[in-house]
């Protein structure tokens, strides 16, 4: 039976982003000019070959040096790949006759009624403004079927070219290019990661949230018999930010399913995690938090025990300081049949101000005889023995802070069997504190 496999590289088009690309059919040049990562690329291929399936013909060259006689090239490779033999034999004209040659003889080739779209991508290597030049005086002369679509982090155009072009240039730059809020909703909410092993397989997956912003992201995992699976989630979200999280996963035979949440105190988190253990699979589920300032943490994981002789350890770790918010909602389930199974949640909170707010909600439900079952929690502040010892030593209460906080989640990646991988998170938990909780 196939599957819908979930993916957030799938490309996603938003109707405003349709409107954005549109002009590009009736301007002579297009310029989409924005740093590294806004998808400028990704767009104006999808538009192009939008236009494909219509019937036009598109031609791309990708820059790769600041080279003009290899960007000539790829250009002259394009046009032969489209059936155009209008380029062949000539040199990437160097003076303004030769430029002129190439334009007529341009011109008369590509005009007609069908549409031609010429794509130069990674503009920016190429340093050379005589090719700037050029492409402005072939924007002037290019017939109403032609149009021609420029990529570059910077932008290329003087100012002068800019009024002189008028409507016969199309600017598309990084706020036309970003996802708002809406659509970065719409967008993750459809979308998710789905990671799979095969029997007997070891993944390890390493997911890095970052922006600032509201972001929503399901994870789903399929681990086969035998295999496991170790999922590792950092939150590097700015001040403000928003992140919902959703793990979910059903544990075949002999399968493991290992979660490691990392929280370094910014931004709101809710995560909605569910897990599902069939005969003998096994889950391990350590969360590391920080919560500072206005913060919100809220995390929710359910465990379904459905099969024979299964486990699951929980273990949760974090410090609140300022007036932060936190709610721990841990729900083991021995479902009807999970006979010989145990289960185990364990939560250590630190509270640092006299304004936070702490949520501990263990749950254990059983259906099953022949289970074992338990659930702890232990919760504590900075007593004045502990202060007076750090002050008598010439430390101050925010340093102590400081110092039992990190304490606090450091005790989470310490919970991490991977050397490796321990390694990798104290070092992220390092560059995001720095010396500030």
């Amino acid at each position: 039976m196939a599957r819908n496999r979930q993916n957030l590289n799938i490309i996603y088009i938003s109707d405003r982003m349709r409107e954005t690309l549109r002009p590009i059919a009736s301007c002579a040049l297009t310029a989409v000019v924005a740093p590294m990562g806004y998808g400028k690329t990704t767009a104006v291929r999808w538009f192009l070959a939008e236009q494909a399936k219509a019937g036009a013909v598109v031609l791309q060259a990708s820059i790769y040096s600041d080279n003009r006689s290899i960007f000539w090239k790829s250009v002259q490779k394009a046009f032969a790949a489209a059936g155009l033999t209008v380029l062949e034999g000539y040199d990437c004209p160097a003076d303004a006759s030769g430029a002129a040659l190439l334009l007529e003889d341009l011109c008369a080739a590509l005009g007609g009624k069908t549409p031609y779209y010429l794509f130069l991508d990674d503009f920016h290597l190429l340093g050379d403004e005589r090719v700037a030049q050029f492409l402005c005086r072939l924007a002037y002369r290019l017939p109403e079927n032609v149009h021609l679509i420029v990529a570059s982090r910077n932008r290329f155009l003087p100012g002068e070219q800019v009024v002189r072009l008028g409507r016969r240039l199309h600017r598309i730059e990084a706020d036309g290019l970003r996802l708002n809020r809406e659509e970065l909703l719409a967008y993750t909410h459809r979308c998710g990661v789905e990671i799979t092993a095969a029997q007997g397989q070891r993944v390890t997956v390493y997911e890095m949230f970052r922006g600032g912003d509201h972001l929503h992201v399901r994870t789903v995992l399929r681990p086969e018999r035998g295999a496991v699976i170790r999922l590792v989630q950092v939150q590097v979200m700015d001040e403000h930010a928003v992140l919902r999280s959703e793990v979910s996963a059903h544990c075949p035979e002999g399968s493991s399913v290992e979660l490691y949440r990392l929280l370094p105190g910014r931004g709101d988190t809710y995560a909605d995690d569910r897990l599902t253990l069939a005969d003998g699979a096994s889950l391990k589920a350590a969360m590391g938090y920080l919560g500072r300032k206005q913060q919100v943490i809220d995390l929710n994981l359910a465990v379904d025990h459905v099969g024979r002789n299964t486990r699951s350890d929980i273990d949760v770790s974090g410090a609140l300081s300022d007036s932060a918010k936190k709610v721990f909602r841990g729900t083991i389930d021995f479902k009807n049949g999970s006979a010989g199974s145990t289960g185990s949640e364990q939560e250590t909170v630190l509270l640092l101000g006299d304004d936070v707010v702490n949520k501990t909600v263990p749950l254990i439900l059983c259906a099953e005889e022949n289970v074992v079952g338990n659930h702890g929690a232990t919760i504590g502040e900075l007593d004045d023995e502990t202060l007076f010892y750090f002050e008598s030593r010439g430390i101050s209460r925010a340093q102590a802070e400081n110092i039992l906080a990190r304490a606090s989640i450091e005790r989470f990646a310490r919970t991490v069997d991977d050397e490796a991988l321990r390694a990798q998170i104290l070092q992220t938990l390092e560059e995001e504190l720095n010396d500030d909780v």
